[in-house]
């Protein structure tokens, strides 16, 4: 008796192709989850065209103002947009 015969018993064929189909489906999840976060951040960017705040851009983009500064944050770290000044609390951001 093999190792997975003592974890599914007889029936581990059925079960190991339930567990793939579910990890294929978890992959395609996550594949459409990162399509979306790869499209807000392009739209961030083309925002950036001209200097913008993250309220302006959440506002524009109708996105959470946190979810929104923090691919801000994101694209920051990655190079592609820098701060540019202040306007009282508000930081205005952009595209490098």
């Amino acid at each position: 008796m093999g190792f997975l015969d003592g974890i599914f018993g007889s029936r581990k064929d059925e079960r190991l192709d339930g567990l793939e189909k579910r990890m294929d489906r978890v992959e395609s999840l996550l594949d459409e989850e990162y399509s979306a976060i790869r499209e807000t951040e392009d739209k961030i960017l083309e925002l950036l065209s001209e200097p913008k705040t993250t309220d302006e851009m959440a506002a524009t983009i109708n996105l959470g103002r946190s979810r929104t500064s923090f691919l801000i944050n994101k694209l920051e770290k990655e190079g592609k947009v820098k701060e540019k000044e202040k306007r009282g609390k508000e930081i205005v951001y952009v595209k490098v």
